[in-house]
């Protein structure tokens, strides 16, 4: 199959439930052998590497590299991109925690510390698509599910948000120098909560980071 067919597969179709059977749900450790079981070969870049796929239920990602591992990283690197221009926009939303007792300096380290955690997101349930080799290089298309990236995102912010509540709930029965020597010591668990809490919007826009956000703005 030439790079052209390979586009008009997936052009014109809903792209959530595609209907080739060629395309496998793996975890990372199996991606090579999936990968390789559904290699194609064309003299031409495909052009889903120019222009991946969009959806609402998932993230496409296209890489490049000499190897499969090196293209799903690629294509999880582009993913993750899509992710923080997403999150960038999102930040509007939680603009006014700037403006608590915090201060600017603490909502900068926030914005830094989103970049970090969206770098550091831990992809899982990944959909190869497609896998082509042009010359030496392997082109590979992958999606990632926003409802189970979402999930697994969720799991870990909800440890996060009860750790803090639990050390807010129990600093209040100490003296008022004691509570804020716990609210340092747990600002940077509130600044990830905060990114997480971003992140999530992102991916879910019915989840209300403006509530954490403004809860947090109240400790």
């Amino acid at each position: 199959m030439d790079a052209k067919n390979a586009w008009d597969e997936l052009d014109g179709k809903e792209v959530s439930t595609p209907t080739h059977t060629s395309t496998k749900q793996i975890k990372s450790p199996n991606i090579e052998d999936v990968a390789k079981s559904m290699l194609e070969t064309s003299d031409t870049i495909p052009n889903w590497f120019y222009s991946p796929p969009k959806s609402d239920k998932y993230f496409y990602g296209a890489g490049e590299g000499r190897d499969v591992e090196e293209a799903k990283v690629s294509a999880l690197n582009f993913i993750a991109g899509e992710i923080n221009t997403a999150v960038s926009s999102s930040f509007t939303k939680t603009e006014g925690y700037s403006k608590g007792s915090n201060g600017s300096d603490f909502y900068k380290s926030v914005r830094s510390k989103t970049r970090s955690e969206v770098r550091k997101i831990n992809f899982t349930n990944i959909e190869i698509l497609k896998t082509v080799k042009v010359n030496n290089k392997i082109y590979l298309l992958v999606r990632v599910d926003k409802q189970k990236l979402f999930n697994s995102l969720k799991t870990k912010f909800d440890m996060i948000d009860s750790k803090i509540d639990n050390e807010i709930q129990t600093s209040k029965q100490y003296s008022k120098l004691d509570q804020l020597i716990t609210l340092n010591k747990i600002k940077p668990q509130i600044q990830k909560a905060i990114s997480l809490a971003t992140i999530l919007n992102t991916l879910n826009p019915n989840f209300d980071v403006v509530k954490y956000t403004n809860k947090y703005n109240s400790y």
